[in-house]
Parts: C-alpha cells; sequence; structure tokens
C-alpha cells in the first residue's frame, strides 16, 4: 500500500521517483530498529504506524513543500481504501464529480448560486451514505448559513452530514464549495491519519545519515543562494570527523 503511493506521487512531479530497491530498504531499516515484541500480532501492531511514519518522514525530505499534504493525503487514501472506509465509488466522485442525470432532478436552493454545485450534489445523492442530502438541503435549517460560511470546511455540517466522516465531509465540501476542499484536506488527514501528517517534518541530517550508505549516497537538491556547507561541516564534526579533511569541489554555476 505504501509503495504504490509512493509510485504515484511521480505523477505529481517527474522528479518523485523512488525504487523498490529505495523502498525495501527502509522499509527493512525501520523493522531492524523497532524493539521486539512479545508476540507476532502485537509485533505487526507496532510495526504498522513506525514504517508509516518512517515512509512519510523519509519521502518528504525529497518534495517541494507544496506537494507534501497531497503525498499525505494520497497516503490516506490507499490505507483507507484497503479498510474500506474510503470506496472506489467515492474516491472517483472526488476526482471527477457526478453527472446529474445519474439522480433525480431537483429545483435549487436559492443559497445555491451555482448550478454546476447543485447538480453535482444530486450526483453525491446518488452514494451510498448520502442519500439524504438534496432532501435535506431543502428542508434542513442551517445549510443556507453553512453556504454562507467563510470557513465551511471547520463550521458544523447541518443534519445528517454532521454524523458523516471527515472524509465524506470533505465530499460533500468539494461539491458544494469545491474552493475550500484544499483547506479541507488537511482536517481530513489529520482526522484519518494524525495531525502528525499534516505538519512537515523537520529535515534532520542526522535521520538522512542514518537511512543513507556506502553504495546510497545523500544528494542535495538546492534553490538559488543556499548554502549547505555549515550543516555539512557541522555534522562532521559532530561524528567526530575532521572537516578540513573533506574533499569540496565548488562547480560554479552552470557547470
Amino acid at each position: 500500500l505504501l509503495y504504490a503511493t509512493i509510485a504515484d506521487i511521480a505523477n505529481i512531479d517527474h522528479m518523485y521517483q523512488y525504487s523498490l530497491g529505495f523502498y525495501k530498504a527502509l522499509y527493512t531499516s525501520t523493522i531492524q530498529k523497532t524493539p521486539p515484541s512479545a508476540t507476532v500480532e502485537e509485533r505487526v501492531k507496532n510495526l504498522v504506524p513506525v514504517i508509516t511514519m518512517a515512509s512519510f518522514t523519509a519521502i518528504c525530505r525529497g518534495l517541494f513543500e507544496k506537494d507534501k499534504i497531497i503525498f499525505a493525503f494520497l497516503m490516506t487514501h490507499h490505507i483507507f481504501k484497503d479498510t474500506g472506509d474510503i470506496t472506489d465509488d467515492e474516491w472517483n466522485f472526488f476526482l471527477r464529480g457526478a453527472a446529474a442525470s445519474r439522480g433525480k432532478p431537483a429545483p435549487q436552493p436559492d443559497y445555491v448560486t451555482l448550478k454546476t454545485c447543485w447538480e453535482t450534489a444530486i450526483g453525491l445523492a446518488t452514494l451510498p451514505g448520502f442519500e439524504f442530502l438534496i432532501d435535506e438541503m431543502t428542508t434542513v435549517p442551517g445549510w443556507s448559513d453553512w453556504m454562507k460560511n467563510e470557513k465551511p470546511q471547520d463550521a458544523e455540517f447541518p443534519g445528517s452530514a454532521s454524523k458523516l466522516t471527515e472524509w465524506r465531509k470533505l465530499l460533500i465540501l468539494r461539491t458544494l464549495r469545491p474552493e475550500k476542499c484544499l483547506f479541507g484536506i488537511p482536517r481530513t488527514v489529520a482526522s484519518m491519519m494524525g495531525k502528525a501528517y499534516t505538519e512537515s517534518p523537520p529535515f534532520k541530517l542526522s535521520e538522512a545519515f542514518a537511512d543513507s550508505s556506502n553504495i546510497c549516497p545523500i544528494i542535495f537538491v538546492l534553490s538559488t543562494g543556499t548554502d549547505p556547507t555549515v550543516i555539512y561541516t557541522s555534522f562532521a564534526k559532530e561524528q567526530g570527523f575532521d572537516p578540513t579533511k573533506l574533499a569540496m569541489l565548488s562547480l560554479g554555476q552552470d557547470q
């Protein structure tokens, strides 16, 4: 599941490509570092969250800041699709929406200003668990205020929608207030995976060094004006190595 997520992020940027060999090494290393347990069941229970977080942290080192929450969201999808908490129909709806022709036509409320949003809502109501949506949007108080809220992702959902999981609330947000969907994704990830998956892991050279080997080097991809020399030489001192013995060669721009 996790490697499938890692393979998917290459669709975001061609630079995000990780070999199966890399992941196997990370997987094995994490298992070796995790304390043993009395039973196999307990061992597996302890390893799953540790390996998941180790994978998230390691991959985030090589991602642009804007793409880290997307990676966390993809992890959420793959993991909870396997448990059945996210269905294929729901995921396809999130990505592509649904045609109103799939549902029973209904008059559009005045507070829903965009016809496309109402048509998408009719399509969403055809999915299991959302059958109440169209009827309650025209009969249950509170939907008009929710639609006008500046932060609908943080507001209380009206009626039966308040009892839905954060993932299903995100589908409603994507339907009626699509411009706020980007703000709803971190909330969904935090609810299903934990708040740690919505926060950018701080870069620690010691952790990157621990994941490297004599045949797996560390490569820094730097922005203009960035100089890693200080952090590099400081880490060498911490490891008991004389920085003056480090061979450095500046190639200069475009060389």
